[in-house]
């Protein structure tokens, strides 16, 4: 339940400062796998199972995203590492400007899965106080 809280708190002001403010906005929805049914929260690690398939979040494969408070020419981009149904895909925000090759959405069983959210933002408090990598999905 703090952990929701702060993140409430914390993720609106993570943003404010950067022009890739997109990259860091989230749905909300509650903590862990047991998330709302459209909407996942995963920290490094964890799992979510639907409908016999299963989700998990391997990592952040790229962030480079504009930290809070400074100005980019670029807003950069966030990429996690997951793998769905035992298969290795790697997707990028959906608010990012994707290149040849990039996805941010993957086949999951009869519906797609698309990462829409990552926490902590660079430069943001939560940031600099480590606190746990989280990626946002949306299953459609």
């Amino acid at each position: 339940m703090f952990r929701a809280l702060v993140l409430a708190v914390l993720v609106p002001l993570s943003v404010a400062g950067c022009a890739s403010t997109a990259l860091g906005v989230e749905p909300a929805a509650p903590a862990g796998p047991e998330a709302a049914s459209d909407t996942l929260r995963l920290g490094v690690g964890e799992t979510a199972a639907r409908d016999g398939h299963t989700l998990l979040f391997v990592g952040v494969a790229e962030d480079s995203r504009c930290p809070e408070d400074v100005e980019c020419v670029r807003p950069g981009i966030a990429s996690v590492h997951v793998e769905v149904d035992g298969e290795t895909v790697v997707l990028t925000l959906s608010a990012a400007d994707l290149e040849p090759g990039q996805t941010s959405t993957a086949p999951w069983g009869e519906a797609t899965i698309e990462a829409v959210g990552l926490t902590p933002y660079p430069g943001s408090e939560a940031d600099r106080r480590r606190a746990p990598i989280t990626a946002v999905f949306v299953r459609r």
